[in-house]
């Protein structure tokens, strides 16, 4: 109980919101590289309102990707990238009930990999790419610290016991840490 009333004393919470994608991306243009990307979000947050208070601000940090090794027709010939590769590159961020909805671009470089043609394998690329990308982000209360019956799946507490970590179902790979601060 003393959690939740620590908690609900507060109207308006401050929220650092850490997104850290690591997967293979469903992306014919990178194949099965493994990916990595990194987002880091500020915004107040009226818990009464459930609505946004102010201007978010966010930073975005460079992703990776690694290519897939030889295989297929051609493993003569590995496949590279040619350029940087984005996973999300956030550029704005929009309140939708208690939900956020960010909205960004994907990056894909150019990929050089192997093209059969006949019995030869020849060098071929796939020109880069970017790509609009929207993520729904909800807001989570800060109820789960004093309740873990109001935790969802993919949901829990880290060990300080000062964020919510959140696996996201709705976009596989990504995890999403918010770190609370009360403000009034």
């Amino acid at each position: 109980m003393d959690v939740l009333n620590k908690w609900s004393a507060f109207t308006v919470v401050r929220y650092v919101v850490v997104g850290e994608f690591s997967g293979v991306p469903a992306a014919v243009l990178v194949g099965a590289a493994r990916a990595t990307d990194r987002v880091e979000l500020t915004f107040d947050w009226n818990q009464n309102e459930t609505a946004l208070v102010g201007t978010p601000t966010f930073k975005n940090f460079p992703g990776t990707a690694v290519p897939p090794g030889p295989g297929g027709p051609c493993p003569m010939i590995p496949i590279r990238f040619n350029g940087t590769y984005d996973y999300f590159t956030l550029t704005s961020v929009a309140p939708v009930s208690n939900r956020l909805q960010l909205n960004g671009t994907r990056s894909y470089p150019a990929v050089v990999g192997a093209q059969e043609v006949g019995r030869e394998c020849k060098e071929a690329t796939v020109p880069a790419k970017t790509q609009e990308v929207t993520i729904t982000l909800v807001v989570q209360t800060t109820v789960v610290f004093g309740m873990a019956a109001a935790r969802g799946e993919g949901m829990s507490i880290s060990k300080d016991g000062k964020s919510i970590i959140v696996v996201d179902q709705e976009n596989p790979g990504w995890t999403w840490t918010y770190t609370p601060t009360g403000l009034k």
